[in-house]
């Protein structure tokens, strides 16, 4: 039975290992089967791969492993989204006015 000295080293050498690693893995970087998306076909966006030693991104979590927001904080984001697209479209509409005087509403547009 190995002693516990000898498996930290072995774990110390594993992590110290050359690995190819790609760094913008997420799950719109996968492509997977139509039918059965438990398929992959293909990894693209590897213009930023490298080999590197393992343990430089042992603290990296890919977006898929990591925890989804609960309900609530969902509901939130939409909602500060679609405030921030309403204040967005009337900042659109207020220089399209500046732009066009005789459009505003109640105006005939002549001098």
């Amino acid at each position: 039975m190995p002693c516990r000295a000898c498996c930290l080293k072995v774990s110390m050498n594993d992590a110290a290992g050359l690995t190819l690693f790609h760094p913008d893995f997420h799950t719109r970087n996968i492509l997977v089967e139509p039918e059965d998306p438990t398929v992959i076909t293909g990894i693209i966006d590897w213009q930023s791969a490298a080999i590197e030693p393992a343990f430089l991104f042992d603290a990296e979590t890919p977006d898929f492993a990591e925890e989804l927001p609960d309900e609530e904080h969902l509901n939130e984001d939409r909602a500060a989204v679609k405030k921030q697209r309403t204040a967005e479209a009337r900042l659109r509409s207020n220089a399209n006015d500046s732009r066009h005087p005789g459009n505003e509403t109640g105006g005939s547009g002549t001098a």
